[in-house]
Formats: structure tokens, C-alpha cells, sequence
């Protein structure tokens, strides 16, 4: 909730209300529920997420990081109103909640509003959360479909670490120099040069169980083992060849760039938090 200061005790009882009093009515379950089915279709005629479904999906084949995100629609055809009352009335409990303030207000008084608006907010035990460890990876995987498309839409992953691993900032630092922006080395290489790909771009996931670092790229079928034989020789170059002081500086140069820039609004800074 983005709200001027001064209206900050109308929009904590809105949002105290809507915590501990929320009646799901049926009308506006019925509005939302099409909503959710016309974007899980959107989902299917999308490229770009059913190719991001298919690779979550074929690398976590145990941990729930291979769930889409907005579910599936078998499971969310089934879901009634006592469903969701029934998981509201288990986990949205105070010491289940995190409430987060940033902004034009002052901290103790801001504090005495919440702690009266949520005085009723009675606690609650919740039951226990089982989330299962994915195996060790044993060799390559590969997945492929078919999509009504001009062009072939890859993603190539790796199995790294988890955002506690001292790892996570060269990581960072590798997706820059290897694939972001038209001086990275995939760019330069695959698409400039050898004109192998149409786009390229690499990227580093680092979440708490363990985390990917991916190759994403379009490009034309007959270029397809080429392209995937380049990106892999580029990969193994890190492992030969230091990388240079120019590229390791302009990277860490926007590492910093960007954490400053995510911090540019109160609400950036809430969700930092």
C-alpha cells in the first residue's frame, strides 16, 4: 500500500479490516476466478512462460520451485470458497504476518496505531510446513515441445547455490560479464559475430534452496546446435581465462548501480526489508 503520510491511520485500519475480517464474498470470487483461468490460458499461448514452466519444471522435479507460480488449472478448477476460508483462517494469523513501514511517519506513534489496529488479531498455532530437498542432479536434462512460433525460444540452466553461499555475488558478477547488455560476451560473440542467435541474455537465480544460473535466447532452428555448442564454449572459457580488470570493474560498476537504483522509492525500500 503506497498512501501519502498523513493518511497512514485510514489505510492501516483498511488494511488491518481487510486482514482479520475478509469475507471472500462469492460474486467477487466468481469475478476473480475467470480472471485467474483467462491468465492461465494467457499462459499457455505465451512462449516466453511456457518455456519458463517447462524449465522450472525439469529442473526441480521435487522441490516446489517447479510449481507455477499461478498454479495449475486442474487443481484451481476444484478449489471452493470453504477451501480458501479454511487456509485464511488457519495462516493469516499475527505471528504468521510481516508488516513493513517505510516512509513519512514516526516510528513510535506509528507503532502505538498498529498495535491498536491489530489488538484483536488473536494468534494461532500453525501447522507445520514440509518442504522437500531436491536430489542431487545425476546428468543432463532435456526437455523440448513444440509451439506455434517463428523461432526457437532456449533456456539453458545450472544448478548453483543458495542466497547464503558466499558464491552468490561472483555469480551476479558472471551473468553481467557473460550476458547482459551489448558488451557481454554472448552478445558480442554469438549474436554480433557469428549471428547464431537472435537474442541472448544470462541471469543468476539465487533463492534460499538453491538457486540457477541461466542462458536465455531466440534464434532460428538451424542455428540451434551451433548456438547451443558456442554459448558452452564461451561457459568453458571461464574455467581456462581469467576475465579482464575492464570487465570485472564495468560489472561490479552495475552490480552497485542497480542496488542503488532498487532503492529509489519507499516502496522499493519496504520490499527490500
Amino acid at each position: 500500500v503506497v498512501i501519502p503520510g498523513d493518511h497512514f491511520v485510514t489505510a492501516l485500519d483498511v488494511l488491518a479490516d481487510a486482514l482479520m475480517n475478509s469475507a471472500f464474498d462469492p460474486e467477487e470470487l466468481k469475478k476473480e476466478r475467470e480472471v485467474i483461468l483467462r491468465e492461465i490460458d494467457m499462459g499457455e499461448d505465451d512462449p516466453d512462460r511456457f518455456l519458463s514452466r517447462l524449465f522450472w519444471s525439469t529442473v526441480y522435479r521435487e522441490h516446489p520451485y517447479g510449481y507455477p507460480v499461478i498454479g495449475y488449472r486442474t487443481l484451481f478448477e476444484r478449489l471452493t470458497r470453504e477451501d480458501l476460508l479454511d487456509y485464511y483462517h488457519r495462516m493469516y494469523r499475527p505471528n504468521n504476518i510481516i508488516l513493513v513501514g517505510v516512509g513519512d511517519f514516526d516510528s513510535e506513534t506509528a507503532l502505538a496505531h498498529i498495535k491498536e489496529a491489530f489488538a484483536d488479531f488473536e494468534r494461532g498455532s500453525l501447522p507445520p510446513v514440509y518442504i522437500p530437498a531436491e536430489p542431487e542432479q545425476l546428468g543432463p536434462r532435456r526437455a523440448e515441445r513444440e509451439f506455434e512460433v517463428k523461432q526457437i525460444y532456449l533456456l539453458m540452466g545450472f544448478r548453483t547455490v543458495s542466497i547464503e553461499s558466499k558464491d552468490m555475488y561472483p555469480l551476479d558478477v558472471l551473468a553481467i560479464i557473460l550476458g547482459q547488455g551489448r558488451s557481454s560476451r554472448l552478445f558480442r560473440k554469438i549474436r554480433e559475430e557469428k549471428g547464431l542467435v537472435n537474442a541472448v541474455s544470462s541471469w543468476s537465480y539465487t533463492p534460499r534452496y538453491g538457486g540457477i544460473f541461466g542462458i536465455n535466447a531466440t534464434l532460428e532452428e538451424v542455428n540451434k546446435d551451433c548456438a547451443i555448442e558456442e554459448i558452452l564454449k564461451e561457459l568453458d572459457r571461464f574455467k581456462v581465462e581469467l576475465v579482464s580488470e575492464e570487465e570485472l570493474k564495468k560489472a561490479k560498476r552495475k552490480v552497485v548501480s542497480e542496488h542503488i537504483f532498487s532503492r529509489e522509492t519507499m516502496e522499493d525500500r519496504a520490499g527490500d526489508l
